[in-house]
């Protein structure tokens, strides 16, 4: 295989020397590794959605990509541990399935000796649990890359006590490099943790959601305008704002489709509750070409989050050629611009969600404008440009580990 450009800066960066290449100089010899950390399908949620797709992209020449799954572990959201609940049984459940976990990971780590590790975290548990996957790939010696996708690790890190911020900051210190989804993200880790070596690596969409404008779907203003959840079906993602929004609009303007794991049986009832159950359909959650179809039968996705980082949600939608309506919150705004490729209210202003659904409505010139734009910017938030930006992370990682032995 022929080198990446992300392989070969690297070679001319660190000085290896030739013996490195075939005779022909331009095919790798070298044995270079990665061990991706993190939640895997079937779980739910971004984290497990990038690994999934980490795991099939091609590695740069050179290098070999592997996954150890996590999903076994304690869970990234503490509210699902019986540690969390009161239950002794279910904390000494959870404590020695997780120490078996990171008992067969540190042999892992001796057996493989990989190069890099990337760890996958979010905040709150996440972040706790995560962190000794990094501290033992730093005592192994192998390069630790934590990559942050919590939507609320600001919020997680600004409430915790000073002592405990110190334990942040003296985690991420263990890490080689530190991954942000957001640049608002990335600036706040830097500013507030006091970390140099931080990345801005945005979610990424794999071609298959990409379509041509001309397949998008023209819908008569006279027939309801299709609307697409798509999350974790809990509070913090305003699913029930959007309900309540959905309530509040005239029955032959919009229906909506919610795809998505969580209290569906709660969104079930509250729609029934407000009159539109004839107009919501529950789906659970969705993956692969079910998950497209979705997409591809709708025309506008709503995310009325409170709380978000880089929503790949958003992004597939974009790509979709679909409308967006969200809330500014996170690193949606360093994606979106209200008013030209999305729609963007406050979070939890029921009024302005369904004034938003209710203007594009009505104006079908204005969606088909503000899905075009969203695909053209969709298009540079792709998978093999977010895994180009992770090669060289890598690269990054080595020489600065080159240039520490050789002090």
């Amino acid at each position: 295989m022929h080198m990446s450009d992300c392989t070969r800066r690297f070679l001319d960066r660190t000085g290896i020397t030739n013996s490195l290449l075939d005779d022909e100089g331009g095919h790798v010899v070298m044995d270079l590794s990665v061990l991706v950390v993190g939640q895997t399908p079937p779980d739910l949620g971004g984290i497990a959605m990038f690994v999934s797709r980490m795991a099939s992209h091609d590695p740069a020449p050179g290098w070999r990509m592997s996954v150890f799954s996590t999903s076994k572990g304690i869970s990234q959201r503490g509210e699902h541990l019986g540690v969390w609940k009161g239950s002794a049984q279910a904390t000494i459940r959870n404590l020695a399935r997780s120490t078996a976990l990171l008992i067969r990971y540190f042999l892992r780590l001796l057996r493989d000796k990989p190069t890099i590790v990337h760890i996958h975290t979010s905040h709150s548990m996440g972040f706790w649990w995560n962190s000794l996957f990094v501290l033992i790939a730093h005592f192994v010696g192998s390069g630790a890359v934590l990559h942050i996708h919590g939507s609320q690790f600001a919020h997680f890190y600004g409430e915790l006590p000073g002592p405990l911020q110190g334990v942040v900051r003296w985690l991420l210190a263990h890490a080689d490099a530190v991954i942000a989804l957001s640049p608002s993200l990335g600036r706040y880790i830097q500013t507030e943790c006091g970390v140099r070596n931080v990345y801005t690596v945005p979610n990424g969409v794999p071609g298959a959601f990409f379509r041509p404008p001309e397949e998008h779907a023209t819908v008569q203003p006279t027939e309801p305008l299709r609307l697409l959840f798509v999350g974790s079906v809990v509070e913090r993602k305003g699913i029930f704002d959007l309900l309540e929004a959905l309530a509040s609009i005239p029955g032959g303007t919009a229906c909506l489709d919610i795809v998505g794991g969580g209290k569906i049986a709660e969104a079930q009832e509250a729609a029934e509750r407000l009159g539109i159950a004839d107009r919501v359909r529950i789906w659970g959650p969705l993956e692969g070409d079910p998950l497209l179809a979705a997409y591809r039968s709708a025309e506008v996705l709503v995310l009325p989050s409170y709380h978000e980082g880089v929503p790949l949600v958003v992004l597939e939608a974009m790509a979709s050629g679909l409308g967006v309506i969200a809330t500014p919150v996170g690193g949606i705004p360093d994606v979106l611009t209200d008013g030209q490729d999305a729609l963007l209210v406050p979070p939890g202003d029921v009024k302005a969600l369904a004034t938003a659904i209710r203007r594009l409505a009505a104006d079908r010139r204005l969606l088909h404008d503000i899905a075009l734009a969203g695909q053209q910017r969709a298009m540079t938030y792709s998978f093999d440009a977010t895994m180009e930006r992770i090669w060289k992370v890598y690269d990054d990682v080595l020489l600065a580990k080159k240039e520490n032995r050789a002090r």
